[in-house]
């Protein structure tokens, strides 16, 4: 192969986020980028209406049941954004399968196709189009943690690390030979965007090394050991709502799991609540089922049992756009000692975040 980047024809595939790092990174390095593949970004309409609903937030108009606060990758920009800059192809992921785009990107004769943080499998014709590597960076140190959330289970499961792979494709999600690992580490107190800004600050020398591979011509295949292959589903949905029969820990790494997103899902007098941070409380006393308050602590926000003989005290909560206390919680909803919050799954009250 030629040692010199511009001689290297690469396409990319990916979305805002990852590839928001990768893509600019390869241009400035001087690698040949002959076209992407993205989402499109959403329609004019949704946007401003997203805008005008975060704008309402703000002012606390919107209705308590919206509990969405933040994404880690909201400030970055889209690759169809990007391409537009420099003057790159662009095609919108809708056409993925389609005979044509296929043909589109034999045409452009990619020597290297580079994935990082997208959304669909990419089809055999196209993986085979690329002419000396085939790479996909995922955001774990695979083969734990395949899937399309990796690191909100991460930090789900109270793990102390994370990391980058760089791993051949193929026709399965996250199963290709690894190329290339990095581990980034995970503090017990790291939120899931916590996470993801360490991960987007590792990138940049990450996929230096990765690249650094295709131009020797050396790119390594190391088999992934399926014995220890672990897989979720998205950590979305029911799956962010408080089991209130779990350690208190559990309870804590639920709504660390989600944020800055949003927060854990539970509801209490028939009201739907997003819990944002609880404590671990030591003077609970004895008595009370899962899910029960039993008791306030100094500042007034409520103390619940959990499982385990454990109780927490929620500390805050996410409302209109902001976080608020567990006390303002209490005081709005008028709560007592002996009042449960419900133990039901919350399908319809969790929606794909």
């Amino acid at each position: 192969m030629s040692a010199r980047p511009e001689d290297v024809r690469v396409f990319l595939f990916g979305n805002r986020g990852y590839m928001s790092i990768v893509f600019p990174e390869l241009v400035r390095a001087g690698w040949r980028i002959v076209g992407v593949c993205a989402s499109e970004p959403p329609p004019l309409m949704r946007t401003v209406r997203a805008r005008v609903g975060q704008a309402l937030r703000v002012l606390g108009l919107r209705e308590d049941t919206d509990f969405n606060y933040t994404d880690p990758f909201e400030g970055l920009s889209r690759p169809k954004a990007i391409a537009s800059r420099h003057a790159i192809p662009f095609f919108p992921s809708a056409s993925l399968r389609s005979d044509a785009f296929q043909q589109e990107v034999h045409a452009l004769q990619p020597d290297v196709i580079l994935v990082a943080g997208f959304h669909r499998l990419i089809p055999a014709a196209v993986v085979n189009s690329a002419r000396r590597a085939a790479i996909n960076l995922h955001p774990s140190l695979l083969p734990r943690h395949r899937g399309g959330t990796p690191n909100r289970w991460i930090v789900r499961n109270g793990e102390n690390e994370t990391g980058l792979s760089a791993h051949w494709l193929d026709q399965s999600f996250d199963t290709g030979d690894i190329i290339l690992q990095q581990r980034v580490g995970v503090g017990p107190h790291d939120c899931w965007g916590d996470v993801e800004v360490n991960i987007l600050a590792a990138l940049p020398g990450f996929i230096k090394q990765t690249m650094a591979l295709v131009l020797a011509g050396d790119v390594p295949r190391h088999k992934q050991d399926e014995a220890c292959a672990t897989y979720e589903p998205s950590y979305k949905g029911s799956r962010v709502r408080i089991d209130w029969e779990q350690s208190p820990e559990d309870i804590r790494r639920t709504c660390l799991a989600i944020r800055p997103k949003s927060g854990g899902r539970a509801r209490i007098k028939d009201v739907p609540i997003c819990i944002w941070e609880v404590r671990e409380s030591e003077n609970a006393g004895p008595g009370g089922s899962a899910g029960e308050v039993v008791g306030f602590d100094e500042t007034a926000n409520p103390i619940v049992r959990c499982g385990h003989g454990g109780a927490v005290r929620i500390m805050s909560t996410l409302r209109n756009g902001a976080i608020r206390s567990g006390a303002d919680m209490a005081r709005r909803l008028g709560l007592r000692r002996g009042d449960q919050f419900e133990a039901r799954p919350l399908h319809s009250l969790v929606s794909d975040i």
